[in-house]
């Protein structure tokens, strides 16, 4: 039986960028425009949902291209294209597959990018063209998270359809239907090019609402990382592993500077987490506060240590509530000592999750099977016989991968 896409081990790497001081902006141009048709706000917020996104995609096509070109001296397979996840409000968030650290580098370079150009433009983006400063501004945070391990892929049909009840428990009632679900949602996904899917996908787990508790953290000057992408960015700059061969003079510097220990409610069982940040200030962009903040951000950090790579490791490893070391399932990496170690505790989880989808996979066919023997013979078979087929779904392992 062929293994399914959706079991397999991956990090995807999530992006955020919110709108700041919409809220008071919206307050304040409440008059409709536009020979009434819509409100004044709606302008520079629903231009920024299609701009944004379309700067971006621009870049990160464009630094596909640079890698494709034989003399950028770099071979990298740039993996699933970014999606969007979700828009809440006025922020969006897109996802990403990571297959290779590298692509994490590459992703940054185009969403820094357009991150930094989108900043002045919706900052100046009014409908009469005059350019006055509206008071909007954009604020970015990343973090990494692994499935379907630590954290966990939800899928729901966008049509549900009625479930039948049976005698099985609802943990085991879940688990067939997610699967299900999952397995045609990356059956599609993940086709060149990808197929439209009846299909939404949700995410869930410890990673993820770490994630949004460091929204709280950001400003248009920082973008706040999560201290497990923090460590794949430092571990990349030291290995000289980076895709500076490809972008050149004009790569945004991915160094990573730390802010201090936050408690963030809920994570770490409350205990200060590290908080990290890449530089958003533009000498070429700035505006009077902009340059006010620097000041003052440079002080506050002043003093502030980073703490080194084996310090980060030792804190993923140890600290209860937090996923461990991030590694990525790709045979191009499988000697790699930084990115290519799988956790024993992983090991144990992969093989128990693989048996538990082989073994429901299994009692699938059994009651197809079972249906298409009562329609030829008009009996349905007995129970002896369905248990004498399940019987032979394997049991769920311990074993690794």
């Amino acid at each position: 039986m062929t293994e399914a896409n959706f079991i397999k081990p991956r990090v995807r790497l999530f992006l955020s960028v919110d709108i700041v001081g919409s809220t008071a902006y919206k307050q304040k141009n409440t008059e409709q425009q536009f020979d009434g048709k819509i409100q004044k706000w709606l302008f520079p917020i629903a231009t920024f949902y299609h701009k944004f996104e379309e700067n971006f995609f621009a870049h990160w096509d464009n630094l596909k291209e640079k890698a494709d070109n034989p003399n950028s001296g770099v071979s990298i397979c740039f993996g699933p294209e970014p999606t969007l996840w979700k828009m809440l409000g006025d922020e969006l968030i897109y996802t990403k597959i990571i297959t290779n650290p590298i692509q994490i580098e590459y992703l940054f370079q185009a969403w820094r990018q357009t991150l930094r150009e989108y900043r002045k433009i919706i900052r100046f983006s009014n409908e009469d063209g005059d350019e006055k400063d509206n008071g909007l501004d954009l604020k970015s945070c990343a973090w990494i998270a692994g499935f379907p391990y630590e954290n966990a892929e939800v899928a729901l049909a966008k049509r549900p359809q009625k479930t039948t009840q049976d005698d099985t428990d609802f943990g085991t009632q879940y688990t067939k239907k997610n699967f299900s679900l999952l397995k045609e949602y990356y059956s599609n996904s993940l086709k060149t090019p990808p197929q439209s899917s009846d299909v939404v996908l949700d995410f869930l787990g410890p990673s993820m609402d770490t994630g949004f508790r460091l929204g709280k953290f950001c400003s248009p000057l920082k973008t706040v990382i999560s201290v497990d992408l923090a460590y794949t960015l430092l571990v990349l700059e030291k290995g000289k592993k980076s895709a500076k061969p490809v972008l050149g003079d004009k790569h945004i510097s991915a160094s990573v500077h730390y802010m201090g220990r936050k408690i963030l409610k809920g994570v770490a069982t409350n205990e200060p987490y590290p908080i990290f940040w890449l530089n958003e200030y533009n000498e070429s962009y700035t505006t009077p506060i902009d340059k006010i903040n620097n000041w003052f951000r440079d002080l506050e950090d002043q003093g502030k240590n980073p703490p080194g790579l084996n310090d980060i490791k030792f804190y993923l490893e140890t600290t209860l509530g937090t996923p461990n070391v991030p590694y990525f399932c790709n045979e191009n990496l499988e000697h790699d000592p930084d990115f290519a170690q799988i956790p024993p505790h992983h090991k144990e989880k992969i093989g128990h999750y693989r048996d538990t989808y082989k073994k429901l996979d299994l009692q699938n066919e059994v009651i197809i099977q079972n249906l298409e023997d009562q329609n030829k013979s008009g009996s349905e078979l007995n129970q002896q016989q369905t248990d004498k087929i399940l019987a032979k779904a394997p049991a769920p392992s311990s074993k690794g991968a």
